[in-house]
C-alpha cells in the first residue's frame, strides 16, 4: 500500500488533495506545515510528500524539501507553488517533480502514477 504526506497550509485544497490520494492510492496524512510534516515523517514511512512552498513561510516548502532530501533519500518529492517560480529541472529545488497553481488534480495523479512507476 502506498502512504502520502500532504503538506497544505490551504484547508480547502488540503482536503481535495486528500479525497483524490484517498479514492486512488489509499492510505495519506495531511498537514498545514512543515513542522507538523516533520512529526509525522519521524513517526510514519512515506513514499511521496506532496508540499506547497509559501506556507506559513515564504520558501517553507523548499526549506522541508531540502530536509526530506537529505534524512529521507528515498521519499518521492512534489513541490508545488502558486507564486511564480523559475523551475526547469525541479531537482534545482531538491524535488522530483514540480506543480504550478492552479493545477487540475489530473496532473496530481499523472505525476504520483509517474514518480511511484519509478520506485
Amino acid at each position: 500500500m502506498v502512504k502520502i504526506l500532504i503538506v497544505e497550509d490551504k484547508k480547502l485544497l488540503r482536503e481535495a488533495l486528500g479525497q483524490v490520494i484517498e479514492r486512488y492510492y489509499g492510505s495519506f496524512d495531511a498537514v498545514a506545515d512543515s513542522s507538523k510534516a516533520l512529526k509525522c515523517l519521524a513517526l510514519n514511512d512515506y513514499d511521496l510528500v506532496i508540499s506547497d512552498n509559501n506556507m506559513v513561510r515564504a520558501n517553507e516548502g523548499l526549506e522541508l524539501m531540502v530536509m526530506l532530501e537529505a534524512r529521507y533519500p528515498d521519499v518521492k518529492r512534489i513541490l508545488t507553488s502558486g507564486v511564480l517560480m523559475s523551475v526547469d529541472d525541479p531537482m534545482d529545488y531538491c524535488a522530483h517533480a514540480f506543480l504550478e497553481k492552479p493545477y487540475e488534480l489530473s496532473a496530481v495523479r499523472d505525476t504520483i502514477d509517474s514518480l511511484l512507476a519509478e520506485r
